[in-house]
């Protein structure tokens, strides 16, 4: 297993026994009251819905953290409409969400990006857990994320991602 943040490994134990023998909980299983407040900024709640056949994620709930890191609050708007614009991020942030979806299982991320005006790269980790009513077709995610920017650098991701590079992609078997 990597060498997540603490709150992170938390958070996969706490959806790990809220599975109760499933493959993965549903909505109705996760109380935020149940985990520590230090990580409610954290966390993310996406719908994934299924339109035309492509699946789509659209932010349901997201922490300060990200809402921070995006200059807006995102609620209620699709993954692929926030996320910049620049073609390869954009696809690499939609596959990792993908690929959740596909192998049902939790995934965690390292990766480094670079932003206008930073000399040294923003660190960001990311946990992506499947949720599901039926306990076999993911339709939410409960995602957390963490970003590291260089000292004396404002984080704004809304202003374009000039370099990238993913560090950790490690699909968890809890």
């Amino acid at each position: 297993m990597p060498q997540m943040p603490k709150d992170f490994s938390l958070l996969l134990a706490y959806w790990a026994g809220k599975r109760a023998g499933r493959a993965m909980p549903s909505r109705a299983d996760i109380d935020p009251t149940e985990l520590p407040g230090r990580l409610w900024p954290h966390l993310m709640l996406l719908d994934v819905l299924r339109e035309g056949g492509r699946i789509r994620f659209r932010y349901r709930l997201v922490g300060s953290v990200f809402e921070e890191a995006f200059g807006r609050n995102p609620t209620g708007q699709y993954q692929d409409e926030v996320i910049p614009t620049q073609a390869v991020y954009r696809r690499y942030i939609i596959e990792l969400f993908n690929a959740v979806v596909r192998l049902k299982k939790p995934q965690y991320t390292e990766s480094i990006f670079t932003l206008p005006g930073q000399s040294m790269p923003t660190m960001t980790r990311r946990l992506m857990l499947p949720l599901s009513n039926d306990g076999k077709t993911v339709n939410m995610m409960l995602n957390a994320y963490e970003y590291e920017y260089p000292p004396g650098t404002p984080g704004r991701i809304e202003t374009g991602i000039l370099t990238f590079n993913e560090l950790v992609r490690e699909y968890l078997t809890p």
